[in-house]
């Protein structure tokens, strides 16, 4: 799923700052707004054009082609560079493992949550694991590290 991310992610990047810097749909958003028209809408439509004239004003439909390109580039580095974060963030998330061996270090936790860490513990090669007598393995996954 990564590697399919990473290779779509700079065609989306493109397009979307395609979309935000069409100065065609920004004059006709533009035009509506100073139209006798305007009265008309209801105030989400109005929401909706006002929203979209400020993206592509945030997305530098206002910038000369030299002026673009390099915000279109820092766009895409930003995509990557946040690809990359998330990523990072993920696998040390997903790294990370509390494994309890006492039975006082689990004292007062919920029975639930002693079945859940016995058996990620035997799935990580803890055979003999039980909910009674641990260990337990504990992660930042939601279903463990909440009821911890």
């Amino acid at each position: 799923m990564r590697k399919a991310y990473e290779q779509s992610q700079p065609y989306v990047v493109h397009f979307t700052n395609k979309i935000n810097q069409s100065r065609f749909l920004y004059k006709a958003f533009k035009a509506l707004q100073n139209s006798e028209r305007w009265n008309t809408l209801g105030s989400a439509q109005k929401r909706i054009v006002e929203t979209a004239i400020r993206e592509a004003e945030l997305a530098g439909v206002g910038l000369d082609e030299e002026d673009r390109e390099r915000f279109n580039q820092i766009q895409l580095e930003l995509a990557e560079l946040s690809t990359k974060f998330y990523n990072n963030v993920f696998d040390a998330t997903k790294a990370f493992r509390l494994k309890l061996k006492t039975r006082q270090e689990v004292d007062g936790l919920p029975t639930s949550l002693l079945s859940l860490a016995a058996q990620t513990a035997r799935s990580e090669g803890e055979e003999n694991a039980t909910p009674e007598a641990g260990p337990w393995v504990i992660t930042l996954d939601y279903p463990s590290y909440v009821p911890f």
